[in-house]
């Protein structure tokens, strides 16, 4: 009676185990996927952040280097006397910014880039002028047809946005200077 059961129960462990197997490594697969994703949006935020402090720090020099921050002996004098008022290379720094996140994007990127498109603005108020970047990249999705059939699309995309002031020490003391010489 004994060697019946088991005989009947021998092939059920085979059973279920092709059933649970492929579904465990679809999860373990998929959280991998997600863990590749967070570390893109990641990187990306990076890259953004370190793009408009950079750009803040450069913004009083086009001939600036976007790594150190230095200015050369020779190209000194080549901004204008009056950039501040006109400034005739804003389309050249903001060139030089996307230029520098073009460098940096797939540079430690897990995942292939579908799409991507790069801006950056510069806000010249008064007071002060603010810098913003903003990256958003597209990812293919492995298995979209799969995705489609769900009504998702085959591409997943990250935006991600960072700001910050361009601090101009120097024309902030003239300006003050300017306005309590008066009084």
């Amino acid at each position: 009676m004994q060697s019946n059961r088991l005989s009947e129960q021998r092939g059920s462990f085979t059973v279920e185990a092709s059933i649970i197997f492929p579904f465990i490594i679809i999860c373990i697969v998929t959280l991998i996927y997600l863990g590749m994703l967070l570390y893109q949006q990641t990187y990306l935020q990076a890259l953004a952040d370190n793009a408009v402090i950079r750009g803040s720090m450069i913004w009083d020099n086009l001939n600036k280097d976007m790594y150190i921050g230095r200015v050369t002996k020779h190209t000194l004098s080549e901004s204008g006397l009056y950039w501040r008022m006109i400034d005739g290379n804003k389309e050249d720094k903001i060139k030089k910014i996307e230029s520098y996140i073009e460098n940096h994007l797939n540079a430690f990127s897990l995942l292939e880039t579908s799409d991507y498109s790069i801006k950056v603005e510069i806000n010249d108020w008064v007071v002060h002028k603010k810098l913003k970047v903003s990256i958003t990249n597209s990812y293919k999705i492995p298995v979209k047809q799969f995705l489609r059939m769900f009504g998702m699309g085959e591409n997943f995309t990250i935006t991600v946005m960072s700001e910050a002031i361009v601090d101009d020490s120097a024309e902030l003391i003239r300006n003050s200077d300017f306005i309590l010489e008066d009084h």
